[in-house]
């Protein structure tokens, strides 16, 4: 997840850049770090990863239980993980 949010980061300075050498040029940093229509976003990755581990892992699938991702932060059977997660 660091990875794909500092790609969006670099994106945007880059778009920064061109737009104060002249270019019309645009980037959504904040589609590109949370869910988007295309599903590419960073916070879409993560829940299609999470989601891939907790059908692989032992214990997937039904088994033990399993965190989930939401507007307000990351969730487990116990409770909050926390909210700066995103």
């Amino acid at each position: 997840a660091l990875g794909c949010l500092g790609k969006c980061h670099c994106k945007q300075g880059t778009t920064l850049f061109a737009q104060s050498q002249g270019s019309t040029k645009t980037f959504d940093e904040e589609g590109c770090e949370q869910t988007n229509a295309k599903g590419n976003g960073c916070k879409d990755k993560f829940n299609a990863t999470l989601l891939k581990l907790s059908q692989s892992s032992p214990g997937g699938a039904g088994g033990a239980p399993k965190a989930q991702c939401s507007p307000n932060g990351m969730t487990s059977p116990f409770g909050p993980v926390g909210n700066d997660a995103f």
